[in-house]
């Protein structure tokens, strides 16, 4: 695959919608009618924003709520890279223009002083052995205030809006991740490179951590990812080795002493 020009215009081709219930479910039909690879999706609202697990998302007005179809001719055991890309595309965006200093926290939140800016949900469509498309949908929390937030979430969310003291423009920040992702998208080759940009950008990378999953409560060291496979190497404490491929949260927890 080649980029022409690195300029996403000429491969994002964006809809855009008021209020929508999922810019993930209109995506996912689009794509299932045969929609072009690199339509973009925005709405200013989900009433029905999708997360993990199912979980719902809060996406009010002022919030930038969007879904990508790709296409890649990869093995359905590669779609994680997507997932790692486009959160590499949103926290180096944050960075460039905003001066922040977003980290991503694995598998695909990205994090300013400890708390959610943006959460992304990837999601497949595999026919046989081969895959149809996938879906990005990214949540930037932007011009929101904080206080707009549930309860549940004022402690654990953060906007564009709170941190910098104003309102952001939310197309130049759209454009902005378009632009790195598209980049990342069409050198997937290169991937290995990629995937130590977003290393670097992963604060639990080195340090001892506390992970819940859907089954157990692990403790570790996180020591690495997985090239292959996108999975979180992690060292326990009695110095044998896990993989972890997916979590349902995960708490940095710092240790004085090594146990």
């Amino acid at each position: 695959m080649k980029y022409k020009a690195l300029n996403c215009k000429n491969f994002f081709k964006i809809l855009r919608f008021k209020t929508v219930d999922s810019t993930n479910e209109i995506a996912k039909k689009l794509a299932e009618e045969n929609a072009e690879e690199g339509t973009v999706i925005v709405a200013e609202h989900q009433t029905c924003g999708k997360g993990r697990y199912e979980r719902v998302w809060f996406s009010p007005k002022g919030g930038l709520w969007f879904s990508i179809i790709l296409r890649p001719k990869i093995d359905p055991s590669e779609s994680f890279k997507l997932s790692f890309l486009a959160a590499l595309s949103v926290a180096k965006a944050l960075n460039e223009l905003y001066n922040l200093k977003a980290e991503i926290k694995w598998p695909n939140d990205i994090l300013i002083n400890g708390r959610k800016v943006c959460g992304i949900l990837s999601e497949t469509n595999i026919k046989g052995e081969k895959l149809n498309f996938i879906i990005l949908g990214i949540g930037v929390n932007t011009n929101i205030s904080l206080e707009d937030f549930p309860n549940e979430l004022r402690k654990t969310s953060i906007s564009l809006k709170s941190l910098l003291g104003k309102n952001i423009l939310i197309d130049m920040l759209l454009q902005k991740i378009l632009s790195n992702m598209g980049f990342y998208y069409f050198t997937l080759r290169n991937f290995p490179q990629h995937l130590n940009e977003l290393k670097n950008l992963m604060k639990m990378l080195g340090s001892w951590v506390e992970i819940e999953t859907r089954n157990e409560v692990i403790e570790g060291k996180v020591i690495d990812l997985n090239e292959k496979t996108g999975g979180l190497i992690v060292k326990l404490k009695d110095g044998s080795f896990k993989e972890i491929f997916d979590i349902n949260n995960c708490r940095i927890k710092q240790y004085f002493v090594k146990p």
